[in-house]
């Protein structure tokens, strides 16, 4: 395709922005200039490359504010269906942490950047264009791994204080320091020097202060400093275990929030995800201080824990939503988000469509700090997603964005767009290869298991491990 020849995309419906808020028009194009949205009109100009797809439902590009991809397929089968009582805790202490050390011991960075690759092709077929990433410090080849496959990306490492974390026999977390030769803080200034703008800007570096409970003060005080010189935003893991309220409670004398604002850890640029233990002060302090709430609510769900979407949002706070690196589906998440509200409030009529579409999309782009993306409007950057509604399960249409939200198989994403470059056609990631792309994953991180099942890893059974790996040591 000649570069400088716009393209043109068909929908039925369209969806694009007037006054924050969502509105549809019926049979237009979306004029696309290299990286930016043109215009938006019933006729496509004369010599443009026209996509048009049946039925056709063109969105904004879904910005998906907090996720753990290398988690995600790396835990795949290994997080489900355990007890209550033992799941806050023992998932992120037990076996997330242990399990992530290992990963980064046992792995070299080519490795680890196709483990990160598997995670990124579910997260873009999934329908997120824009992801806010959560990885650790020495997790060699993220960035890569998002130049190579194309989406928009915040990439936030991980800072901690004790980064050696597990739990007891009482199931209570334990942290140690653990002395490296470059610290966390370091790894960010030359993380953030290197890809911060790179891709043609696709690629941001934001500060990732891992939680409330493993970061020190000092630490978050030179974080909110560190923020301020660079303009960068934090994203914070906030009131996400009982364990974790109780700890602040007995080292400081505060809430959570109380102690982020002691810090100075509150404010626009902060995205703070979870707040699953939250009280209503805490909520009230995060929305006065214009704190954006990343909700998660699958990842809790699983555990049989309520994330409610409309509890935040009734709070008044700026209230987005991440996978958090469980399914990465972030059409499957919206649906989550709305459900669980309606069956937390016993209000059918909350955690509407239209309130879940502006959360990944108005929304998220402010908390980004953002006007370009999360809209299908003249001079915004060319993100966005094309679903056919011309299936049984849609048919017929009353209300395009209800019968999207409420009835997607998956995201079911036909054709995607980013800055302009299209990395789905036909349901196809065109980039690269898919099924190179799950096998060099799926390789890498049988690799771990089999690790993860010799060192006694709680929760990785040996049968997870597949007989004659090799592991290879990893440069950290």
């Amino acid at each position: 395709m000649d570069k400088d020849q716009m393209l043109a995309v068909h929908g039925e419906w369209v969806v694009t922005v007037v006054d924050d808020e969502l509105k549809v028009l019926h049979d237009h194009w979306v004029i696309i200039d290299a990286d930016k949205i043109h215009s938006i009109k019933k006729q496509p100009p004369a010599g443009t490359i026209k996509h048009k797809i049946p039925k056709a439902l063109v969105l904004p590009g879904l910005i998906n504010s907090h996720n753990h991809g290398a988690s995600s397929v790396m835990f795949r089968g290994l997080t489900e269906d355990w007890a209550t009582e033992s799941f806050e805790t023992e998932l992120i202490y037990g076996l997330l942490m242990p399990l992530g050390d290992l990963a980064l011991r046992t792995l070299n960075p080519e490795q680890m950047q196709h483990v990160v690759e598997l995670a990124l092709l579910e997260i873009i077929k999934g329908g997120s264009t824009t992801l806010m990433e959560i990885f650790r410090p020495r997790q060699s080849g993220t960035f890569e791994a998002a130049a190579n496959m194309g989406l928009r990306f915040y990439g936030a490492p991980y800072l901690f204080s004790a980064d050696d974390m597990n739990v007891d026999e009482s199931g209570t977390p334990t942290y140690q320091s653990r002395v490296h030769e470059e610290s966390d803080l370091d790894i960010f200034h030359r993380l953030h020097a290197a890809y911060n703008g790179a891709s043609d800007d696709r690629i941001r570096v934001a500060i990732g202060p891992h939680g409330l409970d493993s970061c020190s003060p000092e630490l978050l005080r030179q974080v909110r400093s560190v923020a301020d010189e660079l303009g960068v935003l934090i994203n914070v893991h906030v009131c996400q275990t009982r364990a974790e309220v109780d700890l602040l409670q007995q080292r400081y004398g505060q809430t959570p929030t109380q102690y982020m604002e002691s810090v100075g850890l509150l404010g626009h640029d902060v995205l703070a995800a979870h707040c699953l233990h939250a009280s209503d002060d805490d909520l009230r302090m995060l929305s006065e201080s214009d704190t954006t709430i990343v909700n998660c609510p699958m990842t809790f769900a699983r555990g049989g824990v309520t994330a409610a979407f409309e509890r935040f949002r009734q709070a008044g706070a700026r209230t987005v939503i991440g996978t958090d690196g469980y399914y990465m589906d972030i059409v499957s998440e919206l649906r989550s988000a709305g459900l669980i509200s309606k069956l937390s409030a016993h209000d059918s009529g909350v955690g509407t469509a239209e309130q879940l579409l502006i959360a990944v999309t108005i929304d998220a782009a402010k908390a980004l700090g953002r006007t370009d993306i999360g809209r299908l409007t003249p001079g915004a950057k060319a993100d966005l997603v094309v679903i056919s509604l011309d299936k049984p399960h849609f048919q017929p249409v009353s209300d395009p964005l209800k019968t999207y939200v409420w009835n997607a198989r998956g995201a079911e994403i036909e054709l995607m767009l980013v800055d302009g470059e299209i990395l789905i056609r036909n349901g196809k990631f065109v980039r690269h290869n898919e099924s190179g792309i799950i096998e060099r994953g799926t390789t890498a991180i049988q690799i771990v298991w089999e690790a993860a099942a010799q060192a006694g890893i709680r929760h990785v059974p040996a049968a997870q491990a597949t007989p004659g790996s090799t592991s290879v040591a990893a440069d950290t």
